[in-house]
């Protein structure tokens, strides 16, 4: 099998990854990097909540190209293989490894493209943003806004105008309560394509808690000034009563913190 495939169990394809030609191994994987993680590649007989012990023997393995003894045209052929395998994995649940895919997919042309022939270099741009977007769902699974906002930046530094790219970063920025970029991002995305029914939805939906919000800091506000009036006419009322003269000449005394 080929690693990070997902043609294994995780922890078997980890611990293959760590071993030499013809040693041998005795493992135990836990449920949650055995069948918990792939049960469709769980067979009859065994649980999807089983841990495994394997006993495995790497006869042989064939090291993959190096990038660098590669040209152009197999970089790209080998980035357009590993995006394929990431939305396999993607689509059966396995976002840990279809990250590792896309993020393989990245590295051909990570650093620079101005290398590349026009038609080239837009093919790999081009692939670049998928790959970068498709980064951003596997952290969407993962409620990881902060790395959302990394991958969305990184494909809007390529196409400013993607989008997908802003909408997926106007998300990411509503959840974490930032509407004034959430809302840049989002309008953005509507000016480029006016009839796109999500954007659409996810300003009004922006709106609505934009006035929620407003609402709860007016309340607050509200609270806070009448609770200041209140302190300030008690302040006021102990410093008249303080400088009353006492009747018939005798002194007066008063706790006014009581």
């Amino acid at each position: 099998f080929k690693v990070a495939d997902g043609e294994v169990v995780d922890g078997l394809d980890r611990a293959v990854q760590s071993m030499k030609k013809e040693e041998k191994a005795l493992i135990t994987v836990k449920p949650s990097h055995a069948f918990e993680s792939c049960p469709t590649l769980c067979p009859s007989g065994v649980e999807v909540t089983d841990a495994l012990q394997l006993e495995i023997s790497l006869v042989s393995f064939e090291k993959a190209k190096d990038t660098w003894s590669m040209s152009f045209e197999e970089k790209v052929a080998e980035m357009k293989e590993r995006k394929a395998k990431g939305n396999e994995l993607f689509k059966a649940g396995r976002f840990k490894l279809a990250m590792k895919a896309y993020e393989r997919a990245i590295s051909f042309f990570e650093y620079s493209t101005s290398e590349l022939d026009p038609e080239l270099k837009k093919e790999v741009n081009v692939l670049l943003v998928q790959c970068q977007l498709n980064m951003a769902a596997c952290y969407e699974k993962q409620d990881n806004n902060e790395k959302i906002l990394h991958h969305c930046k990184l494909a809007l530094d390529i196409e400013p105008s993607n989008v997908k790219a802003l909408y997926r970063r106007g998300n990411a920025y509503l959840k974490t309560d930032d509407y004034y970029k959430a809302e840049s991002d989002l309008k953005y995305a509507l000016e480029v394509d006016p009839k796109n029914v999500e954007v659409r939805r996810k300003l009004k939906q922006l709106q609505e808690m934009r006035r929620k919000q407003d609402a709860q800091d007016r309340k607050l506000f509200t609270n806070m000034f009448s609770r200041l009036s209140r302190l300030e006419e008690r302040e006021n009322a102990a410093q008249a009563v303080s400088t009353d003269p006492a009747p018939n000449g005798t002194s007066a005394k008063m706790d006014v913190g009581a």
